[in-house]
Order: structure tokens, then sequence, then C-alpha cells
């Protein structure tokens, strides 16, 4: 149930493993609770995986869908406005915290009447420093972090 650290941490505290654990007096289960709150974080963060490379020309949804720009490769334009640009144009929809990325940031693009949807991930992510990971139909975007490297820039507008 629990990684191998936290079995030996709350075998110290409760002198069992971390499922026996779960069957003590009611009071030790809040502290249990408030504890695994804590080791928890620490065992997932000690067996992460190496940061994904957001490749977008790796995705072959992203790199066949194609949006056309022309209405705004002419001037700068907000971050949202893109976002809303290709959710009215294709089936993908963008799931975002407002707070958490630059909405209003103004993105200028120099490119012909239509691009790919990994070549503008990929402008934007290096622009803006938000990051794209599809799941279908959906597309989730954050800010990114140390960790989240960006591939090469797809070869093709």
């Amino acid at each position: 149930m629990f990684c191998p650290l936290a079995n030996r941490i709350l075998a110290r505290i409760f002198g069992t493993s971390a499922s026996a654990a779960c069957r003590v007096p009611h009071g030790n289960r809040i502290r249990l609770t408030w504890l695994a709150g804590l080791v928890l974080p620490a065992c997932l963060l000690a067996g992460q995986a190496p940061a994904k490379i957001h490749d977008y020309a790796d995705d072959h949804a992203l790199a066949t869908t194609t949006v056309d720009i022309s209405s705004i490769s002419t001037h700068p334009v907000r971050l949202i406005d893109i976002l809303t640009l290709v959710e009215n144009q294709t089936n993908f929809e963008f799931i975002y915290l407002p707070r958490q990325i630059p909405l209003n940031h103004r993105i200028a693009f120099e490119s012909g009447k239509s691009i790919t949807l990994a070549r503008l991930f990929y402008s934007i992510s290096s622009l803006t420093g938000v990051v794209f990971t599809r799941h279908t139909l959906k597309v989730t975007v954050r800010r990114s972090s140390e960790g989240d490297p960006l591939g090469a820039p797809p070869a093709t507008l």
C-alpha cells in the first residue's frame, strides 16, 4: 500500500507496518493520515521518473492538425485568444488554471495562413513558458517547471 520508506517510518512510530497501522485506535488513525500526507509525497518524488520531454511533433494528432491563424498573424494576440481560436477550429478543449498561466501575454506569429498544433504549441511554449499535454481531446496547459525540457521544433510549418 505504501512505499518501503513510508512503511519503515510508520513502523518506527506505530511499531507496525502501514497497513497494520490502519487498524490502530482512532487517535492514531488521525496521526497516520497526517503523517501519510507528509511521507507519501516524499516517496513519490524519490521514485519520480525522469522529466518527460515535451516533443509535440511526436504526437501524431498535434503534428497533423492544422489551424488557420491568418486572422491573428498580422498583430500580437493574447494567449487566451489563441486557445479560443484553436478550440473553435478543432475538437480539442483546453484545461488550465487561469491564475497559473499568462493568459494575457501577447504573442506574435510569423507564419503562413495555417500552422500545425505541434508547431503552434512549440512556439507558445518557448515564448511563454507553458507546456501542453494532450489526453485524447483534452489538452492541459500549465506553467513549465525546470524539469520540463522542450523537444526540437517541428520541421514543418
